[in-house]
């Protein structure tokens, strides 16, 4: 099989985030496998001088939360009768009406669109008969390191107290609800109640940590942040137990990279999720202080990473399987 010029549209770490990290290992995987690629990093803008590599692109495989930018390279692919490969990071439906129009739009003018989980899937097959569902994580190639400090950190909670639950907020933001995404607050707030448990927050961005100091807000002491910029797999690899608590989600990579190194997960339950994880509903904190107590109780009574380390393999064959069966079209 001839060579296949890909063209990556995305952004990369840093900051570290769910997105980011599934465009750099997509782009590690090419480069194991020796397939030609060309990352257009949307961090730095969208210029003009892009055009030239997107006209000379065998295939173009777009990554952006931006309903609007997603339709107008859909359509700029649809004219030029370029392949587009366009993942859905987040659920479908999730923006106000004209955000939600647009999407509906990029994905039928799409070639394949790829969206992360049932619901969105429901909705894209109507759209566009192309449509797959296939998990964004892919097993990581490259070993991530802590900074000593930080490992330190969370090594000085395991000391004090039970068990060290684990979350991340790429950015500190809310959705259309106005609820916070992350549910940073609320895990803060009931970690300060179950002083028995630690709770470790990966703030890669930063915002988090600046959002408490501004407000004079102190943190209990079964409560730590990593603010910066650090990678995420070595603080779950650290800690016990890792909590996913948003309001809104596509298919959490953190979720899969916990499951893959062996640890429990407590997740809401407002997409599908692997069958592994410890279901609550949003706001509800009675049931999470539960999840959090039955985890504890079961921790080193589970294996799953078989399962999940599977089902990253075969995420990586279905992409390349889609760009090839595209290729010349």
């Amino acid at each position: 099989m001839s060579d296949i010029r890909i063209v990556i549209v995305g952004k990369i770490p840093p900051p570290i985030g769910g997105v980011t990290t599934h465009v750099s290992r997509i782009l590690t995987h090419l480069k194991r496998d020796g397939m030609t690629n060309v990352l257009l990093d949307l961090s730095k803008g969208f210029p003009l001088l892009w055009r030239n590599h997107l006209r000379n692109s065998d295939l173009i495989h777009l990554h952006t939360s931006n309903s609007l930018l997603r339709f107008l390279v859909a359509l700029y692919c649809r004219l030029r009768k370029i392949p587009l490969v366009l993942t859905i990071h987040g659920d479908l439906g999730r923006f106000n009406w004209w955000g939600n129009l647009w999407d509906s739009w990029a994905v039928r003018l799409a070639t394949v669109p790829i969206v992360l989980n049932k619901g969105s899937f429901r909705k894209a097959i109507r759209w566009n008969a192309r449509a797959v569902q296939l998990s964004a994580f892919l097993p990581p190639l490259e070993e991530e390191k802590l900074s000593e400090a930080m490992t330190t950190a969370i090594k000085l909670m395991r000391y004090t107290h039970k068990s060290v639950f684990c979350t991340n907020g790429y950015s500190l933001s809310y959705d259309t609800q106005g609820n916070e995404v992350y549910g940073i607050f609320d895990l803060v707030a009931l970690f300060q109640e179950l002083s028995e448990y630690a709770l470790v927050i990966s703030d890669p961005s930063g915002t988090y940590a600046a959002y408490f100091r501004e407000a004079g807000l102190v943190l209990p002491v079964n409560v730590s942040i990593l603010e910066g910029p650090h990678p995420f797999i070595p603080v779950l690899k650290t800690c016990d137990v890792f909590i996913r608590a948003t309001s809104t989600d596509g298919d959490s990579i953190s979720v899969k990279e916990a499951l893959f190194f062996g640890k429990l997960v407590i997740a809401t339950n407002v997409v599908s999720r692997p069958q592994e994880c410890l279901l609550y509903e949003p706001k509800d904190q009675d049931a999470l202080a539960e999840r959090i107590r039955e985890s504890h109780l079961r921790l080193g009574a589970h294996q799953v990473k078989m399962t999940i380390n599977a089902e990253g393999l075969s995420c990586w064959q279905s992409l390349k399987m889609i760009y090839h069966a595209l290729q010349g079209q």
